[in-house]
């Protein structure tokens, strides 16, 4: 389960069995297993994608103190439910979320519920039986974040993020696959009919939609809503770090810092989590390591740059860039009109390990 880059997909490919439990039984369920995972220590990982999350999580399970959940599904697919709540609260004639997520006690608890199951199937089933488990969100439950704090207010809390034009060139250079495609799209959008640039994955629209980008251009286009991405979850974090900032955020770090000094930055994050990791003398560990920092952690999947099959090496991106002083123009403009604190891509959050 743990060899592909998300825990998701390894489910889908390698589940020979599901076990239904009726919402009316799961508590009891929990309850007869809560005291033998009551020693584990949650790490919740949030992030704006694009960023170096997926690397960080392969490089913790490498390690002998703590092992790592790549976006289990379960997890985002119940903070989409918790959103869409939200939004039905706002309007009731929309699409009907299942009840027990109507309610802000029911969803706490029911969070914490499948974080139990998950911690005794994590626990029970490695070797070593770490206890420390790094879970990696997708994007989207930052925007729940305080259910997640209620559900598990002994929880320690990392944020991964990048520039924010390197966030909208990296994710186009996925999206696209190939620059003629985006110029040649791009070329039709500056001339008024970006309509018919292809709309963005349906995620990324939950960004776009928020009040604050209503005077953007190209609103609900590619354009605007992969921006947003970058910057709500961004602005986010500022907000939960000045309303809970005992809680948000244990630890934060900067892509380049990452990309630039792996294992001093891997180093960084463990002594401010309060993790003892020193794998001096421990020859084995030391290689493990390095050979997962070695590896493009997407490889294999389509959201690497790269097509090849999984293990392939990473290497920085040479080929010439995508984007010109049009996005980055954009970029600045969205920012401008979102008016939420965040000055322009470049911006880096205090306290960050960069």
């Amino acid at each position: 389960m743990k060899k592909h880059p998300f825990f998701r997909e390894a489910q889908r490919r390698n589940a020979v069995e599901v076990l239904v439990v009726p919402f009316k039984q799961l508590q009891a369920v929990v309850d007869a297993i809560s005291d033998k995972i009551a020693h584990v220590q949650e790490v919740f990982v949030y992030m704006t994608a694009r960023c170096g999350s997926t690397l960080l999580t392969r490089v913790v399970e490498a390690t002998s103190v703590a092992q790592a959940c790549s976006e289990p599904e379960v997890l985002d697919t119940l903070c989409l439910e918790i959103i869409r709540s939200r939004h039905q609260s706002e309007n009731p004639s929309s699409d009907q979320t299942p009840a027990v997520l109507l309610n802000d006690a029911t969803s706490v608890a029911l969070l914490k519920n499948i974080v139990t199951l998950l911690n005794y199937y994590l626990v029970t089933s490695d070797s070593r039986h770490r206890s420390v488990i790094f879970y990696k969100l997708q994007s989207r439950p930052v925007l729940v974040a305080e259910s997640m704090l209620r559900s598990f207010p002994t929880a320690k809390t990392v944020f991964l993020y990048r520039n924010g034009t390197e966030f909208y060139e990296s994710w186009t250079r996925v999206w696209f696959k190939n620059p003629a495609v985006y110029k040649a799209l791009t070329s039709i959008a500056r001339l008024g009919f970006w309509r018919w640039v292809p709309t963005p994955p349906h995620d990324f629209k939950i960004w776009g939609d928020d009040p604050t980008f209503t005077t953007v251009r190209y609103h609900g286009s590619y354009y605007h809503c992969t921006v947003a991405r970058w910057l709500g979850a961004m602005q986010r974090t500022v907000e939960l770090e000045q309303k809970y900032p005992g809680y948000f955020f244990t630890a934060k770090v900067y892509y380049t810092a990452l990309a630039r000094d792996k294992q001093a930055t891997l180093a960084s994050l463990m002594m401010k989590l309060g993790i003892e990791w020193n794998p001096v003398g421990q020859e084995e560990e030391r290689k493990r390591v390095k050979r997962t920092f070695a590896e493009d952690s997407q490889s294999g999947t389509f959201l690497s740059h790269r097509t090849g099959a999984p293990g392939e090496k990473w290497a920085p991106c040479t080929s010439p860039t995508w984007i010109g002083e049009w996005e980055r123009e954009y970029i600045s403009h969205v920012c401008g009109e979102a008016g939420n604190g965040i000055p322009g891509p470049d911006f880096i959050l205090p306290d960050s390990i960069v």
